[in-house]
């Protein structure tokens, strides 16, 4: 799906709960690309992680590393919801402010 730079924003914010809710040891759902919210609504091409670091899959991010440690939640959770964060600010940094005019 294509969407709005805003709109990939709030897939992005999605997923950030998603992690948060996994590191903080409530979340139900193992960390998977079921449960991305990028992934199912954007796929791998129009990914803000994709656009950011040009792998697919989340290849070279700490997903795999969450993935492999859950459960319970630990260090490589912190990291893949700190890494989020920082494709967030990247994308407002670029995507977001370029659409918009800033």
């Amino acid at each position: 799906m294509k969407a709005s730079p805003r709109q990939v924003l709030r897939f992005l914010d999605a997923s950030i709960r998603h992690w948060e809710r996994i590191c903080a040891g409530g979340e139900k759902d193992s960390p998977s690309g079921l449960q991305c919210s990028l992934c199912r609504n954007l796929g791998c091409d129009n990914c803000p992680i994709y656009a950011m670091t040009h792998k697919v899959a989340c290849c070279d991010t700490p997903f795999y590393d969450a993935v492999a440690e859950f459960p319970p939640p630990g260090k490589a959770c912190r990291a893949e919801l700190a890494f989020l964060r920082k494709v967030r600010k990247w994308w407002i940094r670029t995507a977001l402010a370029k659409a918009e005019g800033k």
